[in-house]
């Protein structure tokens, strides 16, 4: 974010002004690139905050104790969870869901036990509304992408978690010391916070420039960057510490080598010939560089 500028305390009305959610393609001024952040990524930044207050906690501990489960989802590992068990994304989704706010609500109605959740209105709110925006910016098959019947809908939703950064960050900047009335610290770092602003202003700017242009559904859960992580992956599975020159002969290997074999393999060619012989060049050349490099 800082290596393009993209840092400070923004506003939405800032962000859009200055246009800090995307920049202008290099080669081609009128194509817009804008900047996402893995909806996933920022659910776990989100999760580690709210760990920290107590409602949910109370909860997990009093359904324990009576062996009566409305949030059934929760377990050991998502209140209290391990540095490996804070990587899961499902984990994550399962603490902020719909099933847990619901049960506070529950357990606030409850006369026996309502003291015991009083003030925790704003955390039911809270978890309702990560829940539904983390859907909106994780739809990965039409049924759960946007379209344009139910946009109106789903940007209300982005349209509110916008407004209380704004409002979070406004009322942190505004704070009057020893104030009662104001949080001691928002629920998401200054980093947190921006980045979950620019992705959400993101994905409304795109979603609404891909309608105007005659596209009738968008999936923001597929605008990752899992098949970059994927591919990553693919080469340093081939060789753990590549060199810049060993990174650009498997870059070559793989751009070359997995288009051909899907043609090869649906072609009329029998397996014992070999129609093309790039791929021993690449490999017989890569190992030359190799060994001038050691």
């Amino acid at each position: 974010m800082r290596l393009f500028q993209i840092h400070g305390n923004f506003s939405r009305a800032k962000v859009e002004s200055e246009n800090a959610f995307y920049i202008r393609h290099p080669m081609a001024p009128s194509v817009k690139i804008y900047w996402l952040f893995d909806a996933p990524h920022l659910l776990k930044f989100t999760r580690n905050q709210i760990l920290k207050d107590k409602e949910v906690q109370r909860m997990y501990n009093l359904e324990k104790k009576n062996h009566s489960r409305r949030a059934f989802k929760l377990t050991e590992s998502h209140i209290n969870p391990t540095n490996f068990e804070k990587m899961n994304v499902g984990k994550a989704a399962q603490l902020l869901s719909d099933s847990v706010a619901h049960a506070l609500l529950c357990y606030r109605r409850n006369k026996k036990i309502a003291y015991l959740f009083k003030g925790s209105e704003t955390t039911e709110r809270f978890t309702k509304l990560i829940n539904d925006v983390f859907d909106v910016m994780n739809g990965r098959c039409i049924s759960q992408g946007i379209n344009v019947g139910n946009w109106w809908k789903k940007k209300e939703k982005l349209d509110v978690f916008i407004n209380i950064l704004d409002i979070t960050e406004e009322c942190n900047r505004s704070r009057k010391p020893n104030d009662p009335d104001t949080p001691v610290k928002m629920f998401l770092s200054n980093t947190t916070l921006q980045a979950c602003r620019v992705p959400v202003l993101s994905v409304i700017a795109l979603t609404e420039e891909m309608f105007n242009v005659g596209y009738t559904s968008v999936l923001p859960g597929k605008l990752n960057q899992d098949p970059l992580e994927r591919f990553f992956g693919i080469v340093r599975s081939i060789d753990d510490t590549p060199t810049a020159q060993s990174w650009l002969q498997l870059f070559r290997i793989l751009s070359l080598y997995n288009p051909t074999k899907m043609h090869v393999e649906r072609g009329n060619v029998d397996k014992s010939e070999n129609p093309v012989s790039y791929e021993e060049c690449l490999l017989n050349k890569f190992k030359s560089c190799e060994k001038e490099a050691t």
